[in-house]
């Protein structure tokens, strides 16, 4: 692919990310000298008409999506018949790279990154779109700020699922137990985003399995191994209301998560480091080292559960709690 020129406008360079849908190149726009990223579905997906139509709706919907935390959607367009799709290209390190070098997130870090993501996820579903594969790798950093890639391959709510042969439901690794049926909300985002504050906070996943079956019913019916006891309980309650098995007993929305993490946020910085009141505010990441453990202390040591679970949503109503 690389030397390729797609609709006499796109020149491809390296591939810089695959995925289930398909590969990610950088790119260089011809019309305007800059920079871009381009996603070019496999080719079973590319030939079916289904798809492509499926496609442009998303396009639209995704060029709407403006936040400064989700990477933007600039085109979509076909070549040789073949569609694809035109993205910002956002330079530096995903959220993988950065776990996979250092492992742990320091608490204040790991909170800011998923309050960035919630703010992500709160502009789409403002706009009815949710992700559908939320994880580390789609997670960029760049300067200390926070940018949530392939909103371009999420769904708009009301339109109908692709095809068991067209799609897989998001990564098992952070796949909600709703999803593993073919079903979910916005609120499968949440366990998503759960599944990876966790891993931040620790360092690992809190369930892992070489079967993917396997995995799903660990998703389904296992409870997270504890968090360490270092980990502040209005943290630890956080992510156990995220991971909670019923939809009903997590965060309802986006907004909702935000509210929580941001007070939570206001009790882990770091003294001094004062928040803006301003709630659309970036926050930066101070610092990327492990979460200080003392000298000589028990790590086999772990939290017991908060214990504080939300009261279920009643059919049609708000959640409680």
């Amino acid at each position: 692919m690389q030397g390729r020129i797609l609709s006499k406008r796109y020149l491809l360079a390296d591939e810089i990310g695959v995925g289930g849908m398909g590969s990610v190149y950088r790119a260089t726009d011809l019309r305007t000298g800059g920079a871009v990223a381009v996603k070019i579905p496999h080719p079973f997906l590319a030939k079916d008409p289904a798809y492509q139509k499926r496609l442009q709706r998303e396009a639209q919907i995704a060029a709407s999506l403006y936040s400064p935390r989700v990477v933007r959607v600039i085109d979509l367009d076909t070549d040789e018949g073949t569609p694809f799709l035109v993205m910002e290209y956002v330079p530096g390190r995903t959220l993988a790279d950065e776990m996979r070098e250092r492992g742990a997130l320091s608490v204040t870090d790991a909170v800011i990154v998923a309050l960035e993501v919630a703010r992500a996820l709160d502009a789409a579903h403002q706009r009815g779109i949710t992700h559908r594969d939320l994880k580390p790798a789609n997670i960029k950093i760049v300067e200390g700020e926070v940018k949530v890639l392939d909103f371009g391959i999420a769904r708009a709510e009301g339109l109908s699922v692709m095809s068991a042969q067209t799609a897989m439901l998001g990564t098992p690794e952070y796949c909600a137990p709703e999803r593993a049926e073919g079903e979910g909300d916005i609120r499968a985002d949440i366990y998503a985003l759960g599944v990876m504050l966790y891993e931040m906070l620790v360092g690992h996943l809190p369930f892992s399995s070489t079967n993917t079956l396997a995995l799903l019913r660990k998703h389904e019916l296992e409870p997270p191994p504890p968090l360490p006891a270092e980990v502040p309980d209005e943290v630890a309650e956080v992510v156990e209301i995220c991971l909670a098995k019923p939809p009903a007993e997590r965060y309802q929305t986006p907004r909702e998560l935000v509210t929580a993490l941001v007070e939570v946020l206001r009790g882990v910085a770091p003294a001094g480091g004062a928040l803006s009141d301003d709630p659309d505010a970036l926050f930066h990441l101070s610092s990327t080292t492990p979460y200080p453990r003392e000298e000589g202390s028990d790590t086999s040591q772990v939290r017991r559960t908060t214990g504080r679970r939300r009261t279920p949503a009643p059919a049609g109503g708000e959640p409680s709690g």
